[in-house]
């Protein structure tokens, strides 16, 4: 409606991301432009504060030479792709190539959008298997802080009490031992479906830990 109000056939949104977002501050924010992007068919630029904790944004640098006719802005983070790996995640490649020998693996979906409740913010799970409602996720250095690692428990026990089971594996230890990992995943995804087969509630069932 604003792009057709100005004759125009997409309309972008500038967006300023104020400085001192804590995790979950900037993921409502991501959350928020990505709801637009994908469901109002706008265009947005985030501007401002950098981004400390979200790692799923292109991010580009303007330049003064881009604006008079020089080569324009390279984007220096690769965009998450939803329904297959990262294009800049070197693990998601190497699990995706483990996982598609598997036949039990079928099902899966990379990065793609969960919002248990339409006020809450969508969150991005690495990997998933929506009718087993199995969680994958794959967690790099930044991981490791202390305000991030607080923010991804939180975010299991979301996922927990929607009914989904939650394996989180470290970079290193897919890169080290990446059949290991599927190993457990399918040891995971197959106890699933025998629960299902037998008509036991997900949502009561305990998470498996590593």
């Amino acid at each position: 409606m604003v792009a057709q109000g100005f004759g125009r056939p997409r309309a972008n949104l500038l967006i300023e991301v104020p400085a001192g977002l804590d995790p979950a501050g900037e993921q409502a924010v991501v959350a928020g432009a990505e709801w637009l992007c994908h469901h109002g068919r706008v265009g947005v630029w985030l501007a401002g504060a950098p981004l400390r904790h979200e790692d799923r944004v292109v991010t580009v640098v303007l330049t003064r030479e881009a604006a008079d006719g020089q080569p324009g802005p390279v984007p220096t983070t690769p965009p998450a792709v939803v329904g297959r790996p990262h294009p800049g995640s070197a693990t998601e490649a190497l699990l995706e190539a483990a996982l598609a020998g598997e036949s039990w693996s079928a099902g899966r979906i990379w990065n793609r959008y969960h919002q248990p409740h339409p006020l809450s913010p969508a969150v991005c799970l690495d990997l998933l298997w929506p009718d087993d409602r199995c969680v994958v996720e794959i967690d790099g250095p930044e991981h490791c802080r202390p305000d991030r690692f607080e923010a991804d428990r939180q975010r299991d026990v979301r996922l927990q009490l929607d009914g989904y089971a939650v394996l989180r594996f470290t970079n290193a230890r897919i890169n080290h031992d990446v059949g290991a990992v599927v190993h457990q995943i399918g040891t995971l995804i197959r106890a699933r479906r025998r629960d299902l087969a037998e008509g036991r509630s997900h949502g009561r069932r305990r998470p498996h830990p590593l």
